[in-house]
């Protein structure tokens, strides 16, 4: 058995594999669990924790690849793309269905979160100050995102490249994170701003 597996794991780099037998691999190696139904390109750059689970969803790797911690749970229809940067979910963090993870300048999510659905975390921005050069041909310039432990973010949030999200921070429905968020704070609106501390967590810092 640990022969065939080996053989397995040295063809996936070199020639395609039906994705089935892709995710197999990748369950037995991570001693995880992988949907048949999930995608996973490059899946030598994807590091699962003990008992991960992935359902139907689409992981692209790229540069630095992409680690997922024990527990964690990535919903069917969550995107993950690290567009040659890197992402990593931590411990028992749950993404939920139809959210969108691009990790361009890093991406780096805590433990025992939670990612509503819907929820877009962007770790890069199109540039747009070169006069006489049509956007599309200007590139993306890239800062990176920290989201702290036990960080829930709410339906529909969106997130913009080069903000941090204290520990145990909240984020309502359908804001839009351009500035960072302190420890134990709820936020909400377009933008995103402080409107109270969570019960108990007046002054702490995180």
């Amino acid at each position: 058995m640990l022969p065939l597996f080996r053989s397995i794991g040295r063809a996936i780099k070199l020639r395609p594999v039906p994705g089935c037998l892709t995710n197999l691999w990748l369950s037995i190696r991570w001693n995880a669990a992988v949907s048949p139904r999930a995608r996973v390109s490059r899946p030598w750059l994807l590091r699962l924790g003990r008992g991960a689970q992935l359902g139907a969803c689409t992981i692209e790797c790229s540069g630095k690849g992409v680690d997922i911690g024990v527990d964690a749970y990535v919903h069917d229809d969550v995107l993950i793309d690290c567009q040659l940067g890197s992402i990593e979910i931590g411990a028992r963090t749950t993404i939920n269905s139809f959210s969108a993870l691009y990790g361009a300048g890093g991406i780096r999510i805590g433990a025992g979160c939670l990612i509503a659905t819907s929820t877009v975390i962007v770790a890069s921005e199109h540039r747009f100050d070169l006069p006489g050069i049509p956007i599309q041909q200007q590139g993306s310039i890239t800062a990176g995102i920290d989201i702290g432990d036990d960080v829930w973010l709410a339906a529909g949030v969106r997130v913009l490249d080069g903000i941090a999200i204290g520990q145990g921070a909240v984020v309502g429905a359908n804001a839009v994170v351009n500035r960072t968020i302190p420890a134990f704070a709820v936020a909400a609106g377009i933008p995103a701003r402080v409107i109270k501390m969570r019960p108990g967590f007046d002054g702490q810092k995180g």
